[in-house]
């Protein structure tokens, strides 16, 4: 069987309806499924992770946070599975204040796509709507726990999102 690859770039929405079985190589995607009027952000996928509409058990839509590079995928290596991701990504919502649960986010995504560099670790910036959708608040509440968190000194916003204290991100 011929390896297809398709590129998708910053911003691109993937309906359910494209996909089949792919492998992510390169890039990050939000997985999103309907939720009452529209559609709520459940999971992140990165360079390694694999999606098929053949095993999802809901529809979905995936947006693409950066460029983004998928081949396909046989039913061979694709696992049906990923429980500790899913459960990692389900601790990012505990927390009983906002600015909490969105650095949880933060530190959960920092783990699965981050890049660490000398000043802490880089993740790609999404919308603020997006996280909002992880972690159950307004996009108005987000960007005020992101501009609280800059002050306290543990993530600095520029054309990546920082966070600092990488030490104990990549400790726990």
């Amino acid at each position: 069987m011929a390896m297809l690859e398709i590129c998708f770039r910053k911003r691109d929405l993937i309906q359910y309806h494209q996909v089949r079985s792919w492998q992510v190589t390169e890039g990050t995607l939000a997985i999103e499924a309907p939720y009452k009027d529209s559609f709520k952000c459940i999971g992140f996928l990165s360079k390694g992770d694999f999606i098929s509409k053949s095993i999802a058990s809901m529809e979905f839509e995936l947006l693409c946070l950066d460029n983004v590079r998928l081949k396909s995928a046989s039913f061979d290596s694709v696992p049906i599975l990923q429980v500790s991701d899913t459960l990692d990504f389900a601790t990012c919502i505990t927390g009983t204040r906002v600015e909490e649960r969105l650095f949880n986010l933060l530190t959960y995504l920092a783990r699965k796509i981050g890049k660490v560099t000398s000043e802490g670790i880089e993740i790609t910036k999404a919308p603020h709507d997006l996280y909002a959708s992880c972690i159950g608040a307004t996009r108005v509440t987000v960007t005020r726990s992101f501009q609280l968190l800059e002050s306290q000194g543990r993530i600095r916003k520029g054309k990546v999102l920082t966070l600092l204290d990488k030490g104990n991100l990549l400790a726990a």
